[in-house]
């Protein structure tokens, strides 16, 4: 893993996995949007505003807000856990006349997603996590990818009260996991009270409902 290092002269945190280094599991490269996330956390001002608010109080390492990217649903970075996460998604695909009904897709995938009928796959689209398994497994061509992007994760945290983080979106594309990101960034700075946490701060705003909705 890769982390923006962390410290108290920035009130920010941004990790990403193996998949910025490259990892034979990545749906999308981690690295490349990290960037782009750092450069919100820069043009909203983010530090400076963050310890405005604070004022007196001291800094602790609940109000460093954490971003995770990672390539996979493996999630080696631990979005699950962060104030924001993304995970490389991408949709399998299947050319029915390129199958041969090998079966190699359905070993492939540990959560039963694939299984066959007849001599050709078929895919539960409940259980699939979209993690690309069954496309990498495939020797044929038969499973191909479709649409890639991220899973946008919001509000996880550990501490006294841990919460793995609610899922915002599913398949987003860049353009639109930067907007989200810097569109909450806005209303916690706007909105947040002193020493609040970011998942406190959703909670108290109804954002997590309107998620779950």
């Amino acid at each position: 893993m890769k982390n923006i290092p962390m410290n108290f002269d920035q009130l920010f945190q941004i990790e990403t996995c193996r998949a910025a280094v490259g990892c034979p599991n990545s749906n999308l490269d981690a690295g490349y949007l990290a960037a782009d996330l750092e450069e919100i956390f820069s043009r909203l001002d983010f530090t400076a505003r963050l310890r405005e608010r604070l004022g007196e109080e001291p800094v602790l390492l609940h109000h460093i807000f954490r971003v995770s990217v990672s390539g996979c649903p493996n999630a080696c970075s631990r979005p699950q856990i962060a104030d924001f996460g993304l995970v490389g998604q991408v949709e399998p695909q299947l050319n029915p006349e390129a199958c041969t009904g090998c079966g190699a897709c359905v070993s492939a995938c540990p959560e039963g997603a694939v299984s066959l009928e007849g001599d050709f796959p078929s895919l539960d689209r409940e259980k699939c996590l979209l993690c690309g398994n069954c496309i990498r497994a495939c020797t044929t061509g038969a499973m191909h990818p479709g649409e890639k992007g991220f899973a946008v994760l919001v509000g996880g945290r550990m501490g006294r009260h841990p919460r793995l983080a609610y899922r915002l979106a599913d398949l987003a594309r860049r353009e639109t996991a930067v907007r989200r990101l810097t569109d909450l960034l806005k209303q916690y700075l706007e909105s947040g009270r002193p020493g609040e946490r970011f998942g406190a701060f959703l909670d108290r705003c109804g954002i997590f409902s309107e998620v779950g909705g």
